[in-house]
């Protein structure tokens, strides 16, 4: 267990259980348009290869409006389309590509862009206001996982993050769970097991977006995790050096292997630690 949050195996299993959709049914039935929500830091080229389709789409800056509106430049990108449409099929695969983006639907998609720009801001476990990016799908689920409300939600139907690695394809659906009779509204909140999970769910997406991860079925992904979370305790950050060892830390639990502990607490850099480590 990660300290304070929920299990890693608990964590993992609440997200992979999520309905799955293939990307051509985004939205599809439902008669409501499709909105994206896109990371322009991840995707600078996004505006660029919207507005070059041949019917543009709605599209709207995420901070516009808000009181981030000094930091438009690096704005998320609102996005309003319908299933199947070109501009959905590109949207689609810029929230794939490095874990962009999110996609939803709602009924009304004014009352859902300011849900987007509501969202922006939310109270932080130290008392304070953070900016949140909750457009990233990995922390998009862990939200979905430790806030589960309504408040999250608000007038978006359903929203859907991109699965990772070989799965580019296809996404996962979260849906909003009913909100409760007189209920008072909740404004947005991250609690530190929101921050936890995020951390966790943040490895599945790496360990899946690489080649050396692939092998690993989903039930070997909490060791996996575990054991990347002590390399990076221990000074091993850098993702060359976390591929390198990638492929060893799925058969025992290096926090109860004692040449393993010896390397990790030594004075050597990180890139003489993975050399020992490989050896």
């Amino acid at each position: 267990m990660h300290p304070g949050g929920l299990p890693l195996l608990e964590s993992l299993k609440m997200m992979l259980q999520q309905p799955i959709v293939n990307v051509e049914e985004l939205g599809e039935g439902s008669g409501q348009p499709l909105c994206f929500l896109i990371d322009r830091v991840r995707q600078p080229d996004a505006l660029a290869k919207l507005y070059g389709l041949s019917h543009t789409p709605e599209i709207e800056l995420i901070f516009q409006q808000t009181e981030f509106s000094s930091l438009r430049d690096h704005s998320p990108i609102w996005v309003t389309t319908y299933a199947q449409s070109e501009a959905a099929r590109l949207a689609a695969s810029l929230c794939s590509d490095r874990r962009s983006g999110i996609a939803l639907t709602s009924a009304d998609p004014a009352a859902a862009l300011r849900q987007a720009r509501r969202l922006c801001k939310a109270k932080d476990p130290e008392g304070g206001f953070s900016l949140v990016r909750y457009y990233d799908p990995a922390f998009w689920s862990a939200w979905a996982m430790t806030w589960p409300t309504a408040d999250l939600y608000g007038p978006w139907s359903c929203v859907y993050t991109p699965s990772g690695g070989l799965e580019q394809n296809t996404w996962r659906v979260w849906q909003p769970p009913d909100k409760a009779t007189g209920a008072e509204p909740q404004a947005p909140s991250v609690s530190r097991e929101t921050l936890l999970t995020f951390r966790v769910i943040r490895w599945w997406y790496w360990i899946k977006s690489q080649s050396e991860g692939r092998a690993f079925s989903d039930a070997a992904l909490p060791l996996v995790i575990d054991n990347l979370q002590l390399l990076t305790e221990h000074g091993i950050e850098e993702g060359r050096h976390l591929v390198r060892l990638l492929p060893e830390l799925g058969s025992t639990a290096w926090r109860e292997r004692s040449e393993v502990m010896s390397v990790l607490h030594s004075d050597l850099p990180a890139h003489k630690k993975v050399t020992t480590l490989e050896a």
